[in-house]
């Protein structure tokens, strides 16, 4: 099976949050991921305001900085440009009234008829029941 997996889910294979095993379950279970190419920047910015926060230390936050480009060199995860997604990404941040960058990853999960999977509460509130593959990483836990 493929997947689509937002930022809030793969943060967690570099920094141990709740909910990291999950993300490790899917990972290793799950042979072809697919996620926007603005999962490069924000994984990258979710570790560097770990260590801006002190939640790690810096030369922490290097190493998982590192992981996380092997992670993109060496993994099944296809990284879809955003310019495919934009309009329909729009269109669904108009419609539920929530973030773009969110967006981006329902459009790719809609575009490839794909399951989608997240660890942000509140987007999954935001859809309200409309796009069922969308799933919490918490069933996966």
């Amino acid at each position: 099976m493929v997947m689509v997996l937002d930022a809030s889910v793969v943060v967690k294979l570099f920094v141990d949050e709740p909910l990291s095993e999950a993300a490790k379950t899917i990972v290793e279970r799950y042979p072809l991921l697919f996620a926007p190419d603005l999962i490069r920047i924000e994984v990258s910015s979710a570790i560097t305001r770990k260590a801006r926060n002190r939640a790690i230390p810096a030369d922490m936050a290097y190493e998982k900085l590192r992981e996380w480009k092997r992670f993109l060199d060496e993994n099944n995860l296809q990284l879809i440009a955003a310019e495919e997604l934009l309009e329909d990404a729009e269109k669904l941040s108009i419609e539920l009234r929530h973030p773009l960058k969110d967006c981006l990853y329902l459009a790719t999960a809609k575009l490839h008829r794909l399951p989608l999977v997240t660890a942000d509460k509140p987007f999954i509130d935001a859809l309200k029941g409309r796009f069922p593959k969308v799933r919490h990483l918490s069933e996966f836990g």
